[in-house]
């Protein structure tokens, strides 16, 4: 089926898990998106500055323009925010409103819209002033609606982790049905969300394919990579999805409870068949030819459960 287990653990954790937290890029989306909409002339100074990271965003603006890409200079990366460089003598910016407003620039463009229908705005700067912005969309995955609707039928609660904006965040997690999101978080805080829910006494199990997931994947109770992900985070992981079809998560999961609960049941087989035969043949009431048949008989039953 395309799950990879990596260890035996997994099989006990599994049926403990109350809530499964996703990173969002790449995990309930599809993570190729695209630029939607482009206001001001920017897109040169977006691809300048983008040219110099392999970020899904970076990789939908240098597609988008179509013309050769300037050289930038001193191009700084701000984790989490955006990015800085200098392109013909001057410093351009582009981030986050939250980078934005740690340069102490505002905006006057209505993106109220846009972020209301899911999609990720980033906005280009210079050291004075917004120029203008850039509306990014990337279309989440045709199976993970039905995912979700399972994940909660199994009373498995869904969370959402994202760097997005709180209403670009909060209008994905409402189209998909999920009620817990964590917006705006840094890389490095994903970790510090999975380790909040176990602190309330949450079994978490976390999604991601990221470089920046694997630190959430290695803390989570069990962690789930998706194989196109970054080495890292597949290193991190329990459990290694090959394919891109996230309904292998509840596959997963399905599996565990199933192999579980055959163990259990062989473990039962074998305690009562051996407490109830064991003082028969003691006590002389069972012959050593038929004892060793049954013996026999017992460890089939076994495997053919």
């Amino acid at each position: 089926r395309g799950i990879l287990y990596k260890g035996g653990s997994f099989f006990e954790e599994a049926p403990k898990v109350d809530r499964i937290a996703f990173d969002k890029t790449g995990t309930l989306t599809s993570g190729s998106p695209h630029v939607k909409h482009v206001e001001g002339d920017i897109l040169w100074i977006a691809a300048a500055l983008e040219n110099h990271t392999n970020h899904p965003l970076a990789k939908a603006i240098l597609e988008a323009h179509k013309d050769p890409v300037k050289e930038a200079h001193d191009v700084k990366q701000i984790i989490g925010l955006g990015i800085s460089g200098v392109i013909e003598n001057e410093t351009y910016h582009i981030g986050s409103e939250t980078y934005m407003a740690s340069l102490k620039h505002k905006h006057v463009f209505d993106v109220e819209k846009h972020l209301n229908d899911g999609h990720t705005v980033i906005f280009v700067a210079n050291e004075s002033q917004i120029l203008g912005y850039i509306v990014i969309y990337d279309p989440i995955k045709k199976d993970i609606p039905k995912l979700i609707k399972d994940l909660q039928a199994n009373h498995l609660e869904p969370v959402m982790i994202t760097g997005d904006q709180e209403k670009t965040a909060q209008s994905i997690a409402a189209s998909l049905g999920i009620k817990e999101v964590y917006a705006n978080v840094m890389p490095k805080d994903k970790a510090s969300i999975i380790q909040k829910l176990q602190s309330k006494g949450h079994h978490v199990a976390f999604v991601g394919d990221g470089m920046n997931d694997a630190p959430a994947l290695k803390i989570a109770n069990i962690g789930f990579a998706v194989k196109s992900g970054h080495d890292v985070a597949l290193d991190a992981s329990d459990v290694t999805l090959m394919h891109h079809n996230m309904s292998l998560v509840m596959d997963a999961l399905d599996l565990s409870k199933a192999t579980l609960k055959n163990i259990k049941i062989n473990f039962l087989w074998a305690f009562l068949y051996n407490i109830i035969l064991i003082p028969v043949a003691a006590f002389g009431l069972l012959n050593p030819s038929l004892a060793g048949i049954g013996m026999a008989f017992s460890s089939i039953m076994v495997v053919l459960n």
